[in-house]
């Protein structure tokens, strides 16, 4: 466990922060990020079917292994048993596209036929873990992922 001598416990220090307790370490938050980065593009090509792209990356956010603690005089707890922030989910990188076409009818009667693809690059990257306990048979498997490449066709009809 993380034991840290600077941290006191007197009537004159801000609240009590325990730095093996999650959450109340210093530093970061939880869902604190080193970086992100998106770029968005668009194009429209003389033959008139515009596409678009819109690319995020972004760093995983920190994790810690955790130890389920009992024979408190409290309820169970878990600490952090190992150096905050030094864990992070993977990085994710999602691209998504559109295109889009339009046909003219007489007058102002228009049709467009359009194209979204969602996360192109189909990366799997996850973003939570099922358990942080070291001793769990559910160790760093993943809860939640980024979701797979999806594609979605859509129609519009203006007049």
């Amino acid at each position: 466990l993380l034991i840290d001598p600077g941290t006191a416990c007197s009537t004159t220090d801000p609240p009590l922060r325990v730095p093996n307790v999650p959450g109340q370490h210093p530093g970061p938050l939880e869902a604190d990020r080193t970086s992100v980065f998106k770029m968005t593009g668009s194009y429209v090509p003389p033959a008139g079917a515009p596409a678009a792209v819109n690319y995020v990356h972004v760093s995983g956010t920190p994790y810690a292994r955790t130890v389920r603690l009992t024979g408190l005089n409290q309820s169970l707890q878990r600490a952090i048993n190992a150096t905050p922030r030094i864990y992070r989910f993977p990085s994710s990188d999602v691209l998504d596209a559109r295109v889009e076409k339009s046909f003219r009818f007489r007058g102002n009667v228009r049709a467009s036929v359009m194209l979204d693809v969602f996360n192109l690059l189909n990366r799997g990257t996850p973003t939570r873990w099922i358990s942080t306990v070291g001793t769990s048979d559910q160790y760093l498997e993943p809860a939640n992922i980024v979701p797979p490449r999806t594609a979605q066709l859509g129609f519009r009809f203006t007049f």
